[in-house]
């Protein structure tokens, strides 16, 4: 089963765009999303603003962004 950060990379990489395009793209620093795409992210302070990320990177990449956002936070309660 694809992890949320490897389901963001096929995504990204199918619509042949780069970290700094969706970078640009969303104002989102490179660095957060290559945590997204890394799942690199913990559940910590910022995890509101990482969620709100998701959701835009999600949306971007035209996913089903609900499902992402549960698998994420499901992801999530592991680590």
């Amino acid at each position: 089963m694809k992890t949320v950060g490897e389901i963001l990379s096929i995504g990204r990489n199918s619509k042949n765009l780069s970290i700094n395009d969706i970078s640009n793209e969303l104002k989102i620093s490179k660095s957060v999303i290559i945590d997204l795409e890394n799942d690199n992210i913990k559940n910590n302070s910022d995890i509101i603003f990482n969620i709100g990320h998701l959701r835009s990177y999600s949306n971007l990449l035209e996913l089903d962004t609900d499902t992402i956002i549960k698998k994420f936070k499901y992801e999530l309660s592991f680590n």
